[in-house]
């Protein structure tokens, strides 16, 4: 719930903010274990292709999809599984949901997520998640 909340917050926050911008989560306010952050960022894709794969993506809203428990990895540091949350707003088809995910986690992505604002009202977030 917390998470939600955060991703709510950041979607309002997006929608003043200039198109085309990449916001990270500060990895530093974030209790998410340094073996899930160091995952190759083809993991965190893998997660967000699977869930762009699933979304319906509504005309005119907002949709969230969370990694499966049977996908998750467990982080050692604490037994917990983690895996993606994945939010898109207005974001018409899978195609352009996957894309955006490699602008949120490729090269100097962000590790734990991130908030990705497109032009208009175009907003997709990914965020590492606690599974359980």
């Amino acid at each position: 719930m917390q998470l939600t909340s955060s991703v709510i917050a950041a979607l309002s926050f997006a929608v003043s903010v200039a198109a085309d911008s990449l916001f990270c989560q500060p990895t530093q306010n974030v209790a998410v274990p340094q073996s899930i952050l160091g995952l190759d960022a083809s993991v965190k894709l893998n997660w967000a292709t699977t869930l762009c794969n699933q979304l319906n993506f509504p005309a005119d809203g907002a949709e969230t999809a969370l990694t499966a428990l049977a996908d998750g990895i467990e982080a050692p540091e604490d037994g917990h599984l983690y895996g993606l949350e994945l939010t898109v707003h207005d974001i018409q088809s899978a195609k352009n949901c996957i894309v955006n995910a490699q602008a949120i986690f490729n090269g100097k992505g962000c590790p734990s997520g991130g908030l990705l604002t497109l032009s208009g009202p175009l907003t997709q977030s990914a965020f590492i998640a606690k599974l359980n």
